[in-house]
């Protein structure tokens, strides 16, 4: 079967604010049948209300235990919505399900390691691990084949005219790699960019590019592999490797 993660559809989102980076098309009717949707959190670059409105409302969803998500969900007609708890696994035929916490207080959000026999992945999205989340992983699902990364580090703090905190965040997510050093390391949240008279922002609230993320990581670990995936992208990685 196949899932959704925190599925945005359509171009431009956020009210028209925003558009996906590197830029994508999505076809509707060339997804295959959905074994579920996970909605990470409630932000609008996650939780996108016209693209879950698209899917068909009988597949089960899954999300944190955030009443403004299960509202959203009610009201799109959703008609099996699981909660999620942190670090507590859910099966669902083939593949285990497992949710992170995130330390970011401000907002409940989960990251999730996905695994079946063929291996294990780690979706962090947005979320800050501590360490002891960092331990436990790799306790409990020992060695990460993939590691979607957040890598981002975005200036949202101009928009409050406080001080960048830029350096900080990236070599918090620099150090996140190193310490859960996956099979593959694939730099992925966050894909999106301003548009049209917003453009401007980009270069303040996006400083860091992929390519960045990924030279930096490469200075600090030259062992770890890791690759820029594009949309439409394919990659196999074969577990322990």
């Amino acid at each position: 079967g196949a899932f959704l993660t925190d599925p945005v559809l359509f171009d431009p989102f956020e009210e028209g604010t925003v558009t996906a980076c590197p830029r994508r098309a999505v076809h509707l009717a060339q997804l295959p049948a959905l074994q579920g949707i996970i909605v990470s959190h409630r932000h609008l670059d996650h939780f996108d209300l016209p693209s879950l409105a698209a899917l068909d409302r009988r597949v089960p969803v899954w999300c944190p235990d955030d009443p403004f998500l299960l509202y959203g969900l009610q009201r799109l007609g959703f008609s099996d919505v699981r909660r999620l708890a942190s670090f507590v696994s859910q099966q669902i035929g083939g593949l285990r399900l497992l949710p992170t916490p995130s330390l970011n207080r401000e907002v409940l959000e989960h990251g999730f390691v996905v695994q079946d026999h063929t291996g294990t992945m780690f979706n962090q999205v947005d979320t800050f691990l501590a360490a002891d989340t960092v331990q436990y992983l790799q306790r409990e699902v020992g060695q990460l084949d993939v590691h979607l990364a957040m890598y981002a580090s975005q200036n949202f703090h101009l928009f409050e005219s406080k001080r960048e905190q830029t350096a900080a965040m990236h070599g918090i997510n620099l150090h996140t790699a190193c310490l859960l050093a996956a099979g593959c390391i694939v730099p992925a949240a966050a894909g999106f960019r301003f548009v049209d008279d917003l453009a401007w922002l980009n270069r303040h609230v996006f400083p860091i590019s992929r390519g960045k993320f990924l030279y930096d990581l490469r200075q600090l670990n030259p062992a770890l592999h890791a690759a820029e995936i594009n949309p439409g992208d394919t990659r196999v990685v074969e577990p322990g490797h």
